[in-house]
């Protein structure tokens, strides 16, 4: 019962984060959790990967549900390129991730994350 609590809130405060990521970027909640290669879409997608990767106990495939992925590969990858893009560049990408984690007062997750799991 205490996972499923546990399950619950993190799900919850990633759903907060991306509607925050829709806010930010000025698009529509189902833009971000459609498959669009646009990167006006994939980016803020990314980002809320890479947020749900780093800062939430969530498995990867949770994640990948809740941003209309159905392949949790891709989560790893995501949150590769917003890593990527944070150690380049310093733009809005940057600007969201901090605005996102300092607004949910989110701290990084240091658990392993089970990749091959459908909790």
């Amino acid at each position: 019962k205490k996972h499923m609590e546990i399950k619950h809130k993190e799900e919850e405060s990633l759903l907060l984060v991306m509607v925050e990521v829709c806010k930010f970027f000025g698009i529509e909640p189902e833009h971000l959790v459609s498959r669009s290669r646009k990167f006006e879409y994939r980016l803020p997608r990314q980002i809320c990967q890479y947020i749900g990767y780093e800062y939430t106990k969530l498995c990867l495939y949770d994640i990948a549900i809740m941003t209309g992925l159905t392949d949790h590969s891709t989560i790893v990858d995501s949150a590769k390129r917003i890593r990527d893009y944070l150690d380049v560049y310093n733009d809005d990408t940057r600007r969201c991730v901090e605005l996102m984690v300092k607004e949910f007062n989110l701290t990084k997750n240091e658990d392993i994350k089970i990749t091959n799991t459908k909790s």
